[in-house]
C-alpha cells in the first residue's frame, strides 16, 4: 500500500497521531479533510485500517461546504506490535441511472511504533529517616516487701482414739452356751383359778449325795 494517494474531490490536509504507543493503550487519531469542490456541498466520511481491522470515524459522515474542512476522530487499542495506520476519505456519489455509493478518494498512512511498557515503580524522591531505638520498659513485677512465713506440715496417718472388743461369729456356727444363774426363789401354783403367785422363797438346794459309811 502506498503512503499517499491524492484525491480528486477531497484533500486530507492534516493527520494528528502519536509516533508510538504502549500495548493496550487507547490511541486517538484526528483527521482534517477538505472539500475540494468549489460550487457543491459533499458528503464526506473517513475510515481507518490497521492489520485486518477497519474503523469508521466520528462523526460517521458530514456534509461539508465547498472549500470547507471537517475534523474526524478515530480511536483504537494499540496491539502488542507496531502498525501502519491507513486513512481513507470517501465522498457520496449519485448518478441518475444508478444507486448512490461511497467512493474512496484519497489515502494517507501513518506509522505508530510500539513503546516500551513504563516501569511500575518510579523513584520520585529520596528522604533520610533516622530510627531511634526505644528503651526497654521496666519489669512488670517489682519487689515491694519481704516477709517470712513458716508452714508446719500436718502429721499424716492414723491415730488411736478408743478400743472395743467385738466378737464376730462366723455364719453356721452356734454361739457358746451362756451360764444360767440360779435364783433363791421358785414359782408355785395356788388355788384352782389358775393364778400363779410367788408362794414362798424356797431356796434351791443341790441334791445331796450319799457318801459311804
Amino acid at each position: 500500500m502506498p503512503t499517499a494517494i491524492a484525491g480528486f474531490y477531497t484533500d486530507i490536509v492534516k493527520v494528528e497521531a502519536p509516533d508510538s504507543a504502549s500495548a493496550g493503550q487507547t490511541v486517538t487519531i484526528k483527521v482534517s479533510v477538505k472539500n475540494k469542490a468549489t460550487t457543491i456541498d459533499q458528503y464526506i466520511l473517513v475510515m481507518g485500517t490497521y492489520d485486518s481491522t477497519e474503523l469508521y470515524a466520528s462523526p460517521e459522515y458530514a456534509l461539508v461546504s465547498p472549500q470547507a474542512k471537517q475534523v474526524f476522530t478515530l480511536s483504537f487499542i494499540m496491539p502488542d506490535h507496531g502498525i501502519v495506520f491507513g486513512i481513507w476519505s470517501y465522498i457520496w456519489v449519485e448518478y441518475p441511472d444508478q444507486p448512490g455509493y461511497w467512493y474512496n478518494d484519497e489515502y494517507q498512512s501513518v506509522s505508530i511504533s510500539l513503546a516500551a511498557a513504563p516501569a511500575i515503580w518510579q523513584k520520585l524522591a529520596t528522604k533520610t529517616i533516622t530510627l531511634t531505638p526505644i528503651t526497654a520498659p521496666p519489669a512488670v513485677w517489682q519487689k515491694l516487701a519481704a516477709k517470712t512465713i513458716t508452714i508446719t506440715p500436718v502429721l499424716a496417718g492414723w491415730q488411736k482414739l478408743a478400743s472395743k472388743v467385738v466378737t464376730i461369729t462366723p455364719p453356721g456356727v452356734k454361739p457358746p452356751p451362756t451360764e444360767e444363774k440360779a435364783f433363791p426363789w421358785t414359782w408355785v401354783a395356788l388355788g384352782g383359778a389358775g393364778l400363779v403367785a410367788l408362794a414362798a422363797l424356797v431356796p434351791k438346794e443341790k441334791p445331796k449325795t450319799k457318801r459311804g459309811t
